[in-house]
């Protein structure tokens, strides 16, 4: 079951696509910097976009995913998976508690990533937000990380929303070409 909620805990600690990448994408030496702010703009607002369109996470991030009672198999969205760090729910008692690890089987090579009990979920309070489930995700934690294809379309989102910088609508759209590179990471919910 996928989460009802889930919020970023920690961003990513850097872009997929230096700066000096965009600027040679789009042509413009190194040593004019007047433009600096407005093309990093582009490269965080073109991994998000590519982020929203793909349900992934790009560069490694920490996310925590929210379910009102323990579902029988918890599907963690975002992509790759790297790891689970840690479950926390609240317990009858409502006392919040720490799930250990050794009662989690985990498939994060699954797209979702799914986990399970081993034995069976702990009952939690009734409440909104019981249990919370804490998880990094992205390709890695370095721009070498990133497939290639995925590069490739926030350079062409970078270089659309550079070259149609004064139609808003315009700049903030993924080119066609961009969803075509990365349609194959886009993760599907059935």
């Amino acid at each position: 079951m996928y989460p009802k909620a889930v919020v970023i805990g920690s961003g990513p600690g850097s872009e997929p696509l230096s700066l000096e990448e965009a600027k040679a994408q789009l042509r413009i030496e190194d040593i004019f910097t007047v433009e600096d702010a407005l093309i990093g703009s582009l490269i965080t607002t073109g991994r998000q976009q590519v982020e929203n369109y793909c349900e992934i996470s790009l560069i490694e991030t920490t996310w925590k995913a929210y379910y009102d009672t323990f579902p029988e198999v918890i599907e963690l969205p975002k992509g790759k998976v790297l790891s689970l760090v840690e479950i926390k729910y609240f317990d009858e008692d409502n006392q919040e508690t720490i799930l250990p690890a050794s009662a989690i089987d985990q498939d994060l090579n699954s797209r979702p990533a799914l986990l399970r009990a081993v034995d069976s979920w702990p009952a939690t309070y009734e409440r909104m937000n019981a249990v919370e489930v804490t998880f990094t995700a992205g390709f890695g934690a370095n721009a070498s990380d990133i497939p290639e294809a995925i590069k490739q379309a926030i350079k062409l989102f970078v270089g659309a929303g550079y070259a149609h910088r004064e139609d808003k609508r315009a700049a903030n759209l993924l080119p066609r070409a961009s969803e075509l590179l990365i349609m194959p990471y886009r993760q599907m919910r059935f």
